[in-house]
């Protein structure tokens, strides 16, 4: 019924409290079932949509805390999906060997766990994006591998808009270079 209740506010997603709404709806129902892990991966996207589509131009620090949000309830998915990811995780292996065994039931999560990362890494600074870079790439090479048709082709256009960014970024490094030569 939780579930159902979350999909129903989902469907008005529009309103940033329906949005609201459908992720405490689906918490409560994770609550009961921590293994769901196909409603942490809805969370996960709900809270990159309140982000990106409702708190983009009102509340930055809202904004950075709400992709966390999305990051953690994707690892929760992944974690409720694979044993094998949460021991290795657990054991501290870095996030790109952990998912090395995960299968194409994965890939909800790696997408919206990479999609949060990346948003949340470029509010916080182009040293965050570099720290995170590999770990993003490694995720949506992973969803192209397994699923390149996700979510409208997703990892495509996520490697679209990440190899703009450097572009935009190293050009006009490579621009200025050769106005100083």
């Amino acid at each position: 019924e939780l579930i159902a209740q979350g999909d129903a506010a989902w469907l008005q997603r529009d309103d940033p409290e329906q949005i609201r709404a459908a992720i405490a709806a689906w918490e409560q129902a994770t609550a009961m079932d921590g293994n769901d892990h196909e409603t942490w991966v809805k969370i996960s996207r709900a809270y990159y949509f309140l982000s990106d589509g409702h708190l983009r131009f009102s509340d930055e620090s809202a904004m950075m805390d709400t992709y966390q949000s999305g990051m953690r309830a994707s690892e929760r998915a992944l974690r409720a999906l694979s044993p094998e990811f949460a021991q290795a995780m657990a054991a501290g292996q870095p996030f790109a060997t952990a998912m090395a065994g995960l299968e194409v039931d994965a890939v909800p999560a790696l997408y919206w766990r990479a999609t949060n990362l990346g948003k949340w890494a470029r509010l916080d600074g182009f040293a965050t994006v570099l720290a995170f870079k590999d770990e993003i790439r490694a995720m949506m090479t992973r969803c192209l591998e397994l699923d390149r048709y996700y979510f409208f082709a997703g990892p495509d256009r996520y490697f679209g808009a990440f190899y703009a960014v450097v572009l935009l970024v190293v050009t006009p490094v490579s621009v200025f270079g050769m106005l100083v030569s």
